[in-house]
């Protein structure tokens, strides 16, 4: 998610959907990020440095991901149940879809409003994740994470893109369940049915 101790976490806007507003590594143990111990602390800082000493991308995302083998790091598990819990608890999700909503590029509002008119037509993340960028990133992190323009400054671009494609994920995933659902609450309406029908039928003879 974040490799730095600085932006987005002196943000006064992160810090109070985060409630983290004294930085990942304060020198005070009592200003830690909730939930955090000193070695917490060390071990996803120590993760950190790792990560930011890889030069190939492609190692970098090996390495986040747990994929680049050999010894594991330890804080990258803990940074992960981490943000895992910290998406839930700060509700990221539902300030991204506010946005999306807002801004017409709710996947299901552009799905509804294509040529077909159909969930069928799932809009592509790629097309459209760009376009919510800088809107979702002023929610997110307020005004210092803007330039003159109004734009995410480069440095937070990844990161927020990264962040709405999950709530892109997620919508995905959820439309296809409720689909899922719809589909068996009509086949055991109908098979109900059938059988009553026959039921009253052959009762009747």
């Amino acid at each position: 998610m974040f490799i730095d101790d600085q932006a987005p976490w002196n943000f006064p806007q992160w810090q109070a959907i985060t409630g983290v507003i004294h930085g990942l590594f304060p020198e005070d143990d009592s200003l830690l990020p909730k939930g955090w111990t000193r070695e917490t602390a060390n071990s996803v800082r120590s993760y950190f440095d790792q990560y930011s000493k890889k030069k190939k991308e492609d190692d970098k995302i090996k390495f986040a991901s747990g994929r680049a083998g050999g010894h594991q790091v330890p804080g990258r598990d803990l940074w992960r149940k981490w943000v895992t819990e910290g998406w839930k608890t700060w509700k990221i999700h539902s300030r991204i879809i506010q946005v999306l909503s807002s801004e017409n590029l709710h996947p299901l509002t552009l799905a509804l409003g294509s040529k077909t008119g159909s969930l069928e037509s799932w809009p592509p993340g790629a097309q459209y994740i760009p376009m919510a960028v800088d809107p979702v990133g002023a929610v997110l992190f307020g005004p210092e994470s803007q330039d003159i323009y109004g734009r995410i400054h480069a440095d937070l671009r990844q990161t927020t893109q990264a962040l709405i494609q999950r709530t892109w994920t997620n919508l995905y995933n959820q439309t296809q369940r409720s689909r899922t659902r719809i589909v068996n609450l009509e086949k055991d309406a109908t098979d109900a049915f059938n059988g009553a029908f026959y039921f009253h039928t052959y009762s009747l003879t």
